[in-house]
């Protein structure tokens, strides 16, 4: 038993230090704000028909005649925070107002400074009628879903 320990400890350890030599960048910040949209009754993709998604005081548009169950939303990284004009069939245009601070960290003098987005907000709920859940306030590559709306 105390063999296969030690094996099992060496092979782990040749494979993490083989992964990360010197010059390797991790990188794991991101700028897209992943929002779920999901069933209260039975937690299922909740499906919904978009005829855009604004990026303001841009000329970006999301999702034009989609429907989906889940949206990226780009923010700035050089403001704190963004504001998305949505577009639905038969339903008056609403703003969501996004807020966050920036942080930039120096993982290396070979990898440079990378920003990070945290301490997302939703500053409102452009659904009326649903609940918002808050998932992950940091935004990185590795987070499947910042916010969950429930319908």
């Amino acid at each position: 038993m105390r063999i296969l320990f030690i094996a099992c400890l060496a092979i782990i350890t040749l494979i993490c230090g083989s992964c990360f030599e010197k010059g390797d960048c991790v990188i794991n910040n991101s700028n897209l704000l992943r929002i779920k949209f999901t069933n209260t009754k039975d937690k299922t993709a909740h499906p919904i028909k978009f005829t855009s998604i604004k990026v303001d005081s841009t000329s970006i548009v999301l999702y034009s005649g989609q429907e989906v169950s889940a949206i990226e939303l780009p923010v700035n990284p050089s403001k704190t925070h963004t504001s998305f004009t949505i577009s639905r069939a038969d339903v008056p245009d609403v703003t969501l107002n996004v807020t966050y601070t920036n942080k930039t960290i120096i993982t290396s003098a070979e990898c440079g400074a990378f920003i990070y987005q945290q301490g997302v907000k939703l500053e409102n709920n452009p659904f009326e009628g649903t609940i918002v859940k808050e998932v992950n306030v940091q935004l990185l590559r590795n987070a499947a879903v910042n916010f969950e709306i429930f319908f």
